[in-house]
């Protein structure tokens, strides 16, 4: 009876064995396509030609990184203010172009960053105000849905009217129309439109908003927890364009300063 105990234990021990390193592989395993969720409307970063192909930085980026490393990449278009929910349920295997939050941190796991910005105010170029929460008592607000501007906002423009968008160019449509007084967004993604006829009269108003507890410490790629296996990869891919020089292709065909950052 002992020596029957005694070899099921030493069988029971081997299986634990040979599982554990199974279970550790599962958790390192890269799809054999690797989907990647992104909004489609985040120009210059994301958005879509006009034959709906989504083009923009974020797309050359992780095109570079996926040819680099050799891995068969799709994008998947979702609403921003769904883009975690979607991530969480498997209808993609990554984020593109989410910003590194300690709140967010909570839900899903991040690469490492490959651009960064501060918030900034945009607002018209002949109307000031006092950049702060009472110097914008009154003020309307606009941001996008689900970005950590609206956070921030929410919590330290409480005298505020504060309204949320789906993208930020329906934003920048209430702003000409004088239906909104300020957006609040990410400073390099507003360029696109200050750069634009649209943006004409139009400026970044106010201080630099980087306060890491709200606004994280850069922009990266969003996977689902404990998925290592995905993040190492794109993480190496991330590191070898730096090196090498072609994330600076792709930055200067978009940008006249190093997105990247500090």
């Amino acid at each position: 009876m002992i020596n029957r105990f005694a070899t099921w234990m030493m069988l029971a021990a081997t299986a634990m064995t040979v599982s554990s390193p199974m279970a550790l592989a599962d958790t390192a395993k890269v799809p054999e396509q690797v989907r990647i969720g992104i909004e489609g409307a985040y120009p210059p970063f994301n958005y879509r030609d006009a034959a709906g192909n989504v083009i923009g930085f974020d797309v050359d980026v992780m095109n570079a990184i996926c040819a680099r490393k050799k891995l068969n990449c799709t994008f998947v278009l979702q609403d921003w203010d769904g883009i975690i929910p979607g991530l969480l349920v498997g209808k993609y295997d990554v984020i593109i172009g989410i910003g590194i939050t300690e709140e967010r941190k909570k839900k899903v796991d991040f690469t490492d960053k490959y651009w960064a910005t501060a918030s900034r105010f945009v607002g018209r170029a002949d109307k000031n105000w006092d950049y702060t929460a009472e110097g914008l008592k009154g003020a309307v607000i606009g941001f996008q849905s689900g970005a950590y501007q609206e956070t921030y906002a929410k919590d330290k423009f409480t005298q505020s009217e504060l309204k949320g968008y789906q993208t930020l160019e329906q934003a920048y449509l209430d702003l000409a129309a004088g239906r909104i007084d300020l957006v609040f967004a990410a400073a390099i993604a507003e360029l696109n439109f200050l750069n634009s006829p649209d943006g004409k009269g139009y400026e970044h108003k106010g201080p630099d908003f980087d306060d890491p507890a709200y606004f994280g410490v850069g922009v990266g790629m969003a996977i689902r927890q404990g998925e290592t296996g995905v993040r190492d990869v794109i993480n190496e891919g991330i590191r070898e364009i730096r090196a090498d020089g072609e994330y600076k292709m792709i930055n200067d065909k978009y940008f006249p300063f190093d997105v990247y950052g500090k």
